[in-house]
């Protein structure tokens, strides 16, 4: 069964999300609070993470999705920038 995970990593000096999963060529989404989609990247065939900034958004509450090929498994996690 497949499983995406996502990991967030969050410190002062670095906003960046690193998603991981364990299937290939999932979808990455990342959405405002409002639901307009900022961002769609696809993993490449064999790559299992993707790190993407956040330095370029204004604070605020956003949702990244992680979803397998086919969208049997779908990961969804709540990111706030301050």
């Amino acid at each position: 069964m497949l499983n995406p995970q996502v990991h967030i990593i969050n410190t002062r000096t670095q906003h960046s999300i690193v998603a991981q999963t364990n299937s290939d060529e999932s979808r990455l989404s990342l959405r405002d609070a409002a639901g307009h989609e900022l961002l769609v990247r696809t993993l490449a065939p064999h790559s299992r993470s993707f790190t993407l900034s956040l330095r370029h958004l204004p604070s605020g509450t956003y949702f990244l999705t992680l979803t397998s090929p086919g969208a049997t498994a779908t990961a969804t996690q709540k990111i706030i920038l301050r």
